[in-house]
């Protein structure tokens, strides 16, 4: 299958890390991965039987507007964005395209939405060739997941202090050689949100002193990723 995937305008961005990771992986797989050029192009469209929207949220309406009118029956439209529903797809699926939604959760398991039984196919296939198992996730759910996979962030930095805490305790002792091992076999790739995200997830929790915690957490990560726009925004809610 030939992969065409358009890339948001950010760099470090939530959804252009996701994307590369799941190019990496649809071509090692052996499918066809390429870039699209903005504008899209006819042609380039064409030649793809699937499109992957590597675009945050502010950008996706764009994106699917000036992806829409090159598609034909039977394209496949995937975004990469846990928050959002597949609502934003709409113009493409008038289009008779197939969409969806393909997020990864951790080590094989990725979280899926589609609109029907052939995009259930799709990304079921998808997700096993990427050495996974798809997860439905419906679209009342779609904030709680979200939401639930930044505090997984969170805590994968928190554990990973722990973790360099403890080996420093344990320096130069067999529990400090276990304790390497087993991190290395525990940990999986969890990619930070973008500030946009962060701030509406944010808005949901009710209790003050999580959110302040919520806060933390995300600056500390923004830190630890070199993602500015989070930080300027985490700091911007630790201030009373």
């Amino acid at each position: 299958m030939r992969v065409g995937v358009w890339r948001g305008r950010g760099v470090t961005d939530y959804a252009n890390q996701v994307v590369r990771r799941i190019a990496a992986g649809l071509r090692d797989a052996g499918h066809t991965v390429t870039p699209l050029s903005h504008p899209a192009e006819e042609e380039e469209i064409a030649l793809a039987q699937a499109i992957l929207l590597g675009v945050g949220s502010a950008e996706l309406p764009e994106a699917v507007a000036q992806v829409s009118p090159h598609l034909r029956p039977h394209h496949i439209v995937l975004h990469v964005l846990p928050g959002e529903t597949l609502a934003a797809l709409a113009p493409a699926r008038s289009t008779g395209a197939v969409v969806g939604s393909l997020v990864p959760l951790w080590s094989g398991r990725w979280a899926v939405e589609y609109t029907d039984e052939l995009g259930q196919a799709i990304l079921e296939l998808l997700a096993g060739e990427l050495s996974g198992v798809a997860v439905p996730v419906s679209q009342e759910k779609r904030a709680a997941l979200a939401t639930a996979l930044s505090w997984h962030r969170f805590s994968q930095d928190t554990l990973e202090e722990a973790d360099r805490a403890m080996r420093a305790a344990f320096a130069g002792t067999i529990v400090s050689t276990e304790m390497n091992l087993e991190e290395r076999n525990n940990r999986t790739t969890a990619v930070l949100a973008d500030a946009p995200d962060l701030a509406r997830q944010f808005s949901g929790i009710v209790d003050p002193g999580r959110a302040r915690i919520f806060a933390q957490l995300a600056r500390r990560a923004a830190e630890r990723d070199g993602r500015e726009e989070v930080e300027l925004w985490a700091m911007q809610e630790e201030t009373p």
